[in-house]
């Protein structure tokens, strides 16, 4: 399954506010732009890393929407407990002066999902190691057509990460049951809540550019 993350959703969304969208939604997505681009006063880039350890699931009714298709992040936290895997999560951290970058490569998991369920998010980071971020991914594939939204919200601790995920699944889903039976079609939509309590393990590999939010960062841009 592909999901496909750009720098350009953070403009799309933003340009796609309807009437509906309250001022006060946490999900509007102009305020999810606004905080993916926005910096705080932190310098430098010292609290980058990669940074491992547990997860804990707060509220993850999506699961009973979801028992197969393994579109949602507690659905393919669990897999890792069924499949024999670690039971812990790393989470990469770029920082550059003020805004950082989260992102979770390790939740690529042969045979359960082919990308990771967590969009790339960005935010402000202060000079105490308070941090927020903001992410989108747009959804287009065989399966599975729609949006997932994010919202981050952490500290960094000298060699600590604690951080909490918001995730808002709004996708449709497209499966059948037999090459002769016909597709049936379903609304997916969800949100989940997940702590996460990391120690840094070690500096990220270099990788290339997922690109970044409108408006925000030192990256290619377009």
């Amino acid at each position: 399954m592909q999901w496909g993350r750009s720098a350009l959703a953070f403009a799309m969304m933003a340009g796609s506010v309807s009437a509906c969208d309250e001022p006060d939604d946490p999900w509007a997505p102009e305020r999810l732009a606004e905080i993916a681009r926005a910096r705080g006063d932190a310098q430098g880039h010292e609290r980058t890393g990669v940074y491992q350890g547990e997860y804990f699931a707060i509220d993850c009714p999506c699961e009973e929407l979801d028992p197969a298709l393994d579109l949602s992040l507690c659905t393919a936290l669990d897999q890792l407990g069924t499949l024999g895997l670690p039971g812990t999560v790393q989470i990469e951290l770029i920082e550059a002066d003020g805004q950082v970058r989260l992102a979770t490569p390790d939740l690529v998991l042969e045979g359960v999902v082919n990308e990771g369920l967590v969009p790339i998010y960005w935010g402000p980071i202060d000079t105490e190691g308070q941090l927020q971020g903001a992410g989108m991914l747009e959804v287009n594939s065989l399966l599975a057509r729609g949006r997932v939204q994010g919202l981050a919200e952490g500290q960094v601790f000298e060699d600590q990460l604690q951080l909490e995920i918001r995730q808002r699944y709004a996708l449709q889903t497209e499966v059948s049951l037999g090459a002769d039976e016909p597709l049936t079609v379903e609304r997916f939509e969800c949100e989940e809540h997940i702590s996460f309590d990391l120690q840094w393990d070690r500096l990220p590999t270099p990788t290339d550019d997922d690109g970044e939010p409108d408006g925000g960062g030192t990256g290619d841009g377009d």
